[in-house]
Order: structure tokens, then sequence, then C-alpha cells
């Protein structure tokens, strides 16, 4: 088969196909890669292996080293720690759970979306503050 018929049949340019005979443009189309696979795979490894680490050692030291000095000359119980966990109702939610093998599920959905929200303290000398509940809803 020709070249011009080879661009008629699949119709490519003819100038493209004598470009491609010989050799004209040997890169592939797009952005050039820069690192070689070895070097990119090594680089992906290094950088999931830093996320794993977390923060640098020095910078978590720096932190409680800071903290022990703030909280010199206060009593343990004047010290609490407060964690706040929220649940939501969600009807527009795409995912539901539902029995194994039920043919025909039904989802019962509200015009509303509610949050409830529980938040916990304790404080250092071990006294446990009651939860405190928040609903909130919105229409």
């Amino acid at each position: 088969m020709t070249v011009k018929d080879a661009s008629e049949t699949y119709k490519i340019p003819v100038r493209t196909l004598y470009y491609k005979i010989k050799g004209c443009h040997p890169c592939a189309p797009g952005g050039q890669q820069v690192l070689s696979e070895i070097e990119e795979r090594h680089l992906v490894d290094v950088v999931i292996a830093c996320g794993e680490y977390g923060p640098p050692v020095n910078e978590v030291e720096e932190y409680f080293e800071n903290l022990s000095r703030s909280l010199v000359n206060v009593p343990p119980q004047n010290i609490l720690n407060f964690d706040e966990s929220n649940l939501t109702d969600d009807p527009g939610a795409k995912k539901c759970i539902f029995r194994r093998g039920i043919k025909y599920p039904e989802r019962v959905m509200n015009t509303s979306k509610s949050a409830i929200s529980i938040m916990f303290a304790a404080s250092a000398a071990g006294t446990v503050l009651p939860p405190y509940v928040e609903r909130r809803e919105a229409v």
C-alpha cells in the first residue's frame, strides 16, 4: 500500500505519514518524562515513606518542650482534653446498607439533614465530665 493510499484509507494526512516513516518525531506525543522509571518509582517510595513517618521528630520534641514550659504551675485538674464527634444523617447519600438478598430496597428520605455533636472532656487528674450532646437540624 502506498503512502497516498494509506492516507485516503485511514484519513491521515500524507505529510504525517511521511514524518512517521522518516522518524522525524522520535519522541512520544505530549510532555516528555524527565525521570527514568527507576528514579520515579524511588521518588514515589520515598514520598510514601515520609507520609507514613508523620511529622519530623524534632518538631514533635519541640512541641512537647513548649508544652512542658507552658504547663509549669498549672494544677492537673485545670488541664483538660476535649474531643468532639459529629454524627450526620445525610438523606442525599449515595450509599445505603441493606440486608443481603433484598431485591427492591427502599430509601425513606426526609427533606432535612440532621446532625448530632457529642463532646467529651477529661482532666489530667482523671476527672471525666459528662458528655454534652447537641442536636442540629437543617430544614
